[in-house]
């Protein structure tokens, strides 16, 4: 019986990896952010003296696993919509991302004092004419 069940779980996950294909670089991408700004954050956390508790960490967790939740529902979206391009599941990761990026900025404009967020908005201007 226990085989039988492991062996389904294992065939559920192998069919859900398979289905997700498409969006496997956007959901590394995404998990790199929020990986990257776990550890500036508790960098941020060493270098302010602050105790770094199993609470705050648990916080990743969640916020990784609702942002991997979205990706995947904008994925359904594109899916119903007959849409190849992904346009939802792209949509919700650079929101996503920009959140992220937004928190990597603040984390090191704490330890640092450069504001990240500033020198990628002046990147993105357009050039003055």
């Amino acid at each position: 019986m226990k085989d039988k069940a492991k062996e389904f779980a294992v065939g559920l996950l192998v069919a859900l990896w398979a289905v997700f294909t498409p969006i496997h670089s956007i959901l590394y991408v995404v998990m790199s952010l929020v990986l990257a700004d776990f550890i500036t954050g508790i960098y941020k956390a060493k270098r302010k003296r602050e105790s770094i508790t199993s609470n705050r960490m648990r916080h990743t967790s969640g916020k990784l696993i609702g942002y991997v939740i979205l990706i995947c529902a904008g994925f359904g979206l594109d899916h119903l919509a007959g849409q190849d391009s992904l346009f939802f599941a792209r949509a919700f990761a650079v929101l996503i991302a920009g959140i992220e990026i937004k928190s990597l900025d603040e984390n090191l404009r704490d330890v640092t004092g450069v504001n990240v967020w500033e020198i990628i908005k002046d990147r993105l201007k357009p050039p003055p004419k």
